[in-house]
C-alpha cells in the first residue's frame, strides 16, 4: 500500500534546485554552525556568529522496531489543552554527513513553491556555490546534505510581517527583496510499493561526505488505513533551544535575523574574495519591516533558510568525486529558471 513521506526542513538550510529541467531534483544543504570549546565564531563580514545545531528527528513509531515492536504514536498531550509532539522521539545529531533517502528519480505535476529568498534575485551573477559541496572532500563549512526527488513543496507560517532583504552586494541602490518569508518548508511524496521499498516501509542511508561509517535507519508509515505516512523533522537551528521544546519562553521575532549570515558560507564570489565583494560593509540579511501593535508579531523568528538553482552531480556521485568544475557543473545565477520554485 503506498504511502506519504513527510520531510520539514526547519532553520538554516540551503535549498538547490537542479537548474535542469529535466531532473526534478532539489539538493538541501545545512551549513556548519557548530562550535567547538574555546572557538570564536565569525561570519563572512567577521562579525560574531550564534552557534547552531543541525539534527533529524524521527516519531519513533515511525522507527521499524526488532521483533515488530510497537511505539504509541501520540500525540502527547501538551499544555492547555495543546499537543507537544510524539511521546517518544529519535534524535540524530549531524556531523559533515549526507542521507539517501533511497527514492527513485520522480516528478510531481504540481511541485509547489519553495518560498524562501532567492540567491539569484539577492546576488545575480555575484555569488556561486562553493565548488566542493558536492564532493567527497568537502572543506567548506558544510553540516550536511540530501537530495529530493520529485515530490511538491509547501511552506510554512509566513506570519503577518514583511522582510527586506537589501541588494548591496549588487549595487549600492539596487532593489531589495521584500517578501512574508516562511521559516519552514514542508516535502512531501507519495512512495508506492516497487521491487526497491517493502510494504509501507523506506530505509534512510546516512554516511560520511567520503562515503564511509554508514548508517541504516529502517522506517515504517503509521496511521489510518489510506493515510499512512513517515514524517521527518531536519533542523538547523540556534543552539540555546535547538529541539523547540515547549515551556521556554518564546523570543520576540528579531528586528533583523542575523543567523542568515551562516548561510553565505556555502557561497562565494564569482570574482575576487568576500573581503573585496564586502569592502567594508556586512553581509545582507532579512530586515522586518513591519512593526506588529504587540511587539512579538507572528511567523518565523528568525533562522530562515534560502534557496536558488544550480547544476549538481547524481547523488551517487557525491561520495565519489573528489573535485567538481565549478564554471561547468556548480554555477548560481543561470538564465534557466528562478530556485522560487521546484523544475
Amino acid at each position: 500500500m503506498p504511502f506519504t513521506l513527510r520531510v520539514q526542513f526547519t532553520g538554516l538550510c540551503l535549498h538547490v534546485a537542479h537548474e535542469d529541467a529535466g531532473r526534478p531534483e532539489v539538493a538541501v544543504l545545512m551549513p556548519d554552525g557548530r562550535k567547538n570549546p574555546g572557538e570564536m565564531l565569525l561570519h563572512e563580514d567577521t562579525t560574531t556568529a550564534v552557534p547552531h545545531v543541525g539534527y533529524l528527528r524521527v516519531n519513533l513509531a515511525n522507527v521499524k522496531l526488532a521483533d515488530g515492536a510497537t511505539i504509541h504514536p501520540g500525540p502527547r498531550p501538551g499544555p492547555n489543552g495543546t499537543d507537544d509532539g510524539p511521546p517518544f522521539e529519535l534524535v540524530y545529531r549531524f556531523s559533515r554527513q549526507t542521507m539517501d533517502l533511497g527514492l527513485s528519480p520522480q516528478r510531481d505535476p504540481n511541485p509547489g513553491s519553495i518560498g524562501l529568498p532567492d540567491v539569484q534575485r539577492l546576488a545575480p551573477n555575484v555569488l556561486r556555490l562553493r565548488g566542493d559541496l558536492f564532493t567527497s572532500n568537502v572543506t567548506s563549512r558544510l553540516l550536511f546534505r540530501t537530495v529530493l526527488h520529485g515530490g511538491s513543496f509547501t511552506s510554512g507560517d509566513q506570519g503577518s510581517d514583511t522582510w527586506s532583504i537589501d541588494g548591496r552586494l549588487i549595487s549600492p541602490d539596487a532593489p531589495p527583496i521584500t517578501g512574508q518569508f516562511s521559516g519552514d518548508v514542508t516535502w512531501s511524496r507519495q512512495v508506492d510499493d516497487t521491487e526497491e521499498h517493502a510494504a509501507e516501509e523506506l530505509t534512510i542511508k546516512i554516511c560520511d561526505f567520503d562515503g564511509k561509517n554508514e548508517v541504516l535507519l529502517p522506517l515504517c508509515a503509521i496511521g489510518p488505513e489510506n493515510a499512512r505516512v513517515i514524517e521527518l523533522k531536519l533542523a538547523n537551528l540556534c543552539s540555546d533551544n535547538p529541539l523547540e521544546w515547549a515551556g521556554y519562553d518564546v523570543p520576540p521575532i528579531p528586528t533583523e535575523d542575523s543567523d542568515f549570515k551562516w548561510l553565505y558560507q556555502l557561497l562565494e564570489p564569482k570574482d575576487g574574495t568576500w573581503s573585496q565583494l564586502l569592502n567594508g560593509l556586512v553581509l545582507p540579511v532579512p530586515r522586518r519591516l513591519s512593526q506588529p501593535d504587540d511587539g512579538l508579531g507572528s511567523g518565523p523568528r528568525g533562522c530562515f533558510g534560502i534557496t536558488t538553482t544550480a547544476a549538481f552531480p547524481p547523488l551517487a556521485d557525491w561520495t565519489a568525486t573528489s573535485v567538481v568544475d565549478t564554471a561547468a557543473t556548480v554555477s548560481v545565477g543561470s538564465n534557466n529558471g528562478g530556485g522560487g520554485e521546484q523544475p
